[in-house]
């Protein structure tokens, strides 16, 4: 199995008329994190330019014995830190699903997995410190932690942004600059030393807004009102 590291990596896909090509220039790192256990999928170049995917079930949220996340998250927040797998907030149908009327979960927890260079996959840390349960939203690795972007809670779309933490035992949760707007179901990605923010919905519908927030700073900059024409 290969163990992520730190690295970009880069998955190429090319259509090429009715065919699909799969191209990984490095190993690609899936974490599939909806109504199923967490799996770690690679994908690997192999010599001859036959692509290789092999799948391991490394975890299963119904190790936490959290009634209401048996059966999985769907849009948690989830990256790196420290080499340590986070993975925080989401939304579940615990109580039935929606074509049952059942009711749509968010969770506050925080859920952090190791993988020791000789051993399994395994759980290290389990609290409740969202400051409001919380999911789909966007997030990315940064150095000091993963910054979990915007989202939806019981209350509606949220602006709120937070930086959980992992070192040496210890989970903190740092609160960020609000976005300029609420929004859910947006991108986010980070080049350089800047976070940016795309697309999502908002409460007047779907966006088209970008946004940037430089982490040494930690402000939002630009003019939060600049569009651009998405494809």
């Amino acid at each position: 199995m290969i163990y992520p590291s730190d690295e970009a990596w880069l998955l190429l896909l090319i259509l090429d008329k009715d065919m699909m090509t799969l191209i990984a220039k490095r190993s690609v790192l899936l974490i599939l994190l909806a109504w199923f256990p967490i799996l770690y999928v690679a994908v690997e170049a192999e010599v001859n330019g036959i692509n290789r995917v092999t799948q391991d079930k490394v975890w299963s949220f119904d190790l936490l014995g959290i009634p209401e996340l048996e059966e999985g998250l769907a849009g948690s927040y989830f990256g790196w830190h420290n080499r340590h797998l986070i993975i925080a907030g989401g939304s579940a149908f615990p109580h039935g699903k929606p074509w049952e009327g059942g009711a749509k979960y968010f969770s506050d927890a925080v859920i952090v997995l190791e993988k020791p260079a000789d051993g399994e996959w395994k759980e290290v840390y389990q609290g409740h410190d969202l400051p409001v349960a919380i999911g789909e939203g966007a997030s990315v690795s940064v150095p000091n932690g993963l910054l979990c972007i915007g989202g939806q809670s019981n209350e509606g779309l949220s602006r709120a942004v937070n930086l959980i933490a992992y070192d040496n035992g210890q989970l903190s949760v740092k609160r960020f600059p609000d976005l300029p707007y609420r929004v859910r179901g947006h991108s986010a990605t980070v080049i350089g030393s800047k976070v940016f923010v795309v697309g999502g919905e908002t409460d007047e519908g779907p966006s088209d807004g970008f946004m940037s927030l430089i982490r040494h700073n930690q402000i939002w900059v630009g003019k939060y009102y600049l569009h651009c024409q998405l494809l």
